[in-house]
């Protein structure tokens, strides 16, 4: 046995050792605020890197990416459907939109642009260009929309799931 399969079965017995509490279902209104609250930490850390350090723009755009996913799950919550595990913006958004959620059309636009390095590239279809380097040679680039766009978007994304889950219909 190696040295990191040794210490990482000490902490994984560690963690077993913790009793567990039983299973609780999670009421749908604090899974969409646990979504919302992903969305407000991870958007407000891409602001944040992106006010003070620009250089850093696939660490911004990862998480920016992040904040778009948990706001689109949030929205799907909110209307009675489990989100899938999955990070397909694009694909998110189109079953947020069959239950009522709105974007605009630059706002569609500004996300499918996010999609093209959080997600999939559109010329070559990689996955996760923001995350990590290509086996092939590639070009890492396209249009990236402002941080305020994002930021916007989020939260339009956060208030329709909040009123969805309130009851009121979600008005874009």
């Amino acid at each position: 046995m190696t040295d990191i399969e040794q210490i990482q079965r000490q902490i994984e017995k560690l963690y077993k050792s913790i009793k567990k509490p039983p299973a609780v279902d999670i009421p749908p209104t604090l899974q969409v605020r646990q979504w919302v609250w992903f969305a407000e930490e991870y958007i407000a850390a891409a602001s944040i890197i992106e006010n003070e350090a620009r250089q850093h723009w696939l660490p911004v755009l990862q998480m920016t990416g992040h904040a778009i996913e948990s706001s689109l799950k949030a929205c799907l919550v909110a209307a009675g459907t489990r989100p899938p595990f999955r990070h397909d913006l694009v694909e998110l958004y189109r079953l947020a939109a069959e239950l009522g959620f709105q974007l605009d059309d630059s706002d569609i636009a500004a996300l499918v642009h996010l999609q093209h390095f959080y997600f999939r590239d559109l010329a070559t279809n990689t996955l996760y260009k923001a995350r990590y380097p290509t086996e092939l040679s590639e070009r890492l680039g396209g249009s990236v929309p402002s941080n305020e766009t994002f930021v916007s978007i989020t939260h339009s994304l956060i208030e329709q799931a909040k009123q969805k889950i309130d009851g009121d219909e979600p008005n874009g």
